[in-house]
């Protein structure tokens, strides 16, 4: 578990401004709970999730389109619902856009390794993001509505305890 706990809405706001002037289409929009608690996560790894679910919602905006990124408290029953856990804080983070979405169908399929729904995507990226969730002990889901406009495009809900849980390996 890292010694120092950190802001979580530091952190998204570092990766959102990484993309100032990149793209001029893409309006970016911030939800911030500025009441989240500081959290002991993997710091590296969290920014590569963020960079990942950001990096995939502009290719799939193509320079034209809005990106959302939300951070909340995760209600207690949300938690035990997603992870089956009654105890702990989660934080939950959104990252959406206005783009085509996903097929219901393949909600769980872009998860896997090889499985892409983008033109030059290997398959590779999401299958990372949700390992490296689970690593930091939480679980990512994909709740958008297919199609573009508004309420509609990608939804990555992600469920992040607040407190890490050590890992000890088996030897």
């Amino acid at each position: 578990i890292p010694a120092e706990p950190f802001d979580v809405n530091v952190l998204v706001r570092e990766r959102l401004d990484s993309l100032a002037g990149i793209e001029s289409g893409i309006e970016v929009q911030r939800d911030l709970d500025a009441t989240l608690p500081p959290c002991r996560l993997d710091r590296n790894l969290l920014a590569d999730i963020l960079d990942e679910l950001i990096s995939n919602a502009r290719r799939a905006l193509g320079g034209k389109g809005l990106l959302r990124v939300l951070t909340a408290l995760a209600p207690p029953e949300e938690a035990v619902s997603a992870l089956a856990v009654p105890i702990g804080r989660f934080i939950r983070i959104v990252v959406s856009d206005s783009g085509e979405g996903v097929p219901l169908d393949k909600k769980e399929w872009i998860f896997e390794p090889f499985n892409s729904l983008l033109a030059d995507g290997t398959g590779l990226g999401l299958a990372f993001v949700r390992d490296a969730v689970q690593v930091l002990g939480g679980r990512i889901s994909e709740k958008g509505t297919p199609g573009t406009g508004p309420g509609h495009g990608a939804r990555f809900v992600i469920l992040l305890p607040v407190e890490a849980k050590e890992v000890v390996e088996d030897d």
